[in-house]
This record gives C-alpha cells, structure tokens and sequence, in this order.
C-alpha cells in the first residue's frame, strides 16, 4: 500500500532515501509505502515469581505498579494495599527478589506492606558470604567439626577422637536423654576403608556437647536412612560398582 506524504522542503520520508539530492524537488509531496505501527512492547516479566520488574513507562496514580514492580516515587504510584519501598542502593525489598534483571540499583519498588515487621530471613537473597558460603539474607554459617580434628565443645573440652573421614549420609534425631533436654543428635556414615557412623551431639542452644563413634569395624559406610522408630540404617559399599 502507498499514501502520500505531505512535505516541508526537503524534509525525510520514511521508507524512502535521497532527500535533497539531485532528483528530489522543493516541498513536493510524494508517494511512500505505507508504514506498519511499530507493535506495542510486551509488558515486562520478573524472572521469577515475585522478583522485581522495571518499568521504563513508570508507576503513577493514573497506572499505578503492581508487587514488586517499579519505579514509584510514593505509594500514590502503587495498587491498592501497596506501599512503595525508598532505596538508595540495592536493597532488599520485602517479599521481592532481587538481583535480578528487573533490580536496578536506587530505584523504588511497589511491594505488600508489612505487618509483623521487616523479615530477618529472606530466602535466595545471597547477601553474605562466611566460611566459604554464600548465604540469604539471615542466615549464618560455622564449622561445627573438620575431618581430621578434634571436636571442640563449647565449655572449652574436646572429643577423645578425631572427626571421621569423608562424611556422607546423615539425619539428624531428638536426644531423649533426661540430662539433655531439648537436644538433638546428628549422626553421619564415614565412607573410609575403616569407616563407621559418627554422632555430634548438641544441647537445645545449639552448643555441641558431645562427639563419638557409634559405630565401628565397618568399611565404606555410603547410603543411609533414618527410620520411623528412631534409628540409623547405614549401610557399606563393597568394591567400585557400590
């Protein structure tokens, strides 16, 4: 399809070249091909649920933001029973993801409004690195017991034996000891040629109290399982093929 262009001088057409060159003439108008409508970008996605989404078109009263969707300038600029969250860096914002390709830094999101304060845990949120981790938002890390090692107890004692060697299945059971009260014991299999099953005993505060061996003269001890009643089911590899 064509339709003509109403020139001014030797003004550009779309989907034409030469203006003001040797065959083009003084504001004639002239016929071009139609131009298609550029189509309407689609509307940006989060890359997971509840990440935050940048919106080059911006939030406002008229088309306020959806959660986690940004920028605002104040909750005015969010839906209903939304508030906007004022960031000067990359902050977290509650209940949102971030890091992802929809966070940029300093700009303002729209999110759900707290009611039991801000939260202390934010899962995927890798903000901390400690002890070779990279940990969310809340959580922390500490070496309990290294193989090789004695085990340190927090009243300042340590275990009679070493830590055992290459550690592999394990679970973790409630101490029913009268004298431990709300402990827990975790107990995990040694795949060495001497192996066996080795228990880390910790009180309700977490401390460790108490390491040793509950099992021994084994060999390879891989795959395990905690039953129903209570136990450990430990079972030994034997040879390459398991």
């Amino acid at each position: 399809d064509m339709v003509c262009v109403e020139r001014s001088g030797y003004s550009a057409v779309q989907g034409c070249t030469g203006e003001g060159g040797s065959r083009d003439m003084y504001d004639k108008d002239v016929c071009a091909p139609a131009q298609v409508p550029s189509p309407t970008p689609p509307s940006p996605t989060p890359d997971y649920l509840n990440s935050l989404i940048f919106n080059s078109n911006g939030c406002s009263g008229n088309s306020p933001c959806t959660n986690c969707e940004g920028p605002c300038s104040t909750s005015n600029d969010c839906e209903a029973d939304l508030v906007c969250f004022q960031r000067s860096a990359s902050e977290s914002v509650p209940g949102c993801v971030t890091r992802g390709s929809g966070d940029v830094s300093g700009t303002n999101y729209c999110h759900e409004e707290l009611t039991n304060g801000m939260p202390t845990y934010i899962p995927g949120d890798l903000t901390k690195r400690e002890n070779g981790l990279v940990l969310s938002t809340g959580l922390s890390a500490r070496i309990i017991a290294q193989t090789g090692s004695r085990v340190s107890y927090t009243n300042g004692g340590r275990s009679a034996s070493s830590f055992h060697g290459d550690p592999d299945a394990g679970a973790v059971f409630e101490d029913t000891s009268v004298t431990n009260t709300g402990g827990w014991i975790y107990v995990s299999n040694s795949e060495k040629s001497v192996g066996g099953v080795g228990a880390i005993t910790f009180n309700s505060n977490g401390d460790v109290i108490n390491y040793e061996m509950i099992l021994e003269n084994t060999s390879q001890n891989c795959g395990g399982g905690k039953t129903y009643w209570g136990t450990w089911v430990t079972c030994e590899e034997n040879g390459s093929s398991g």
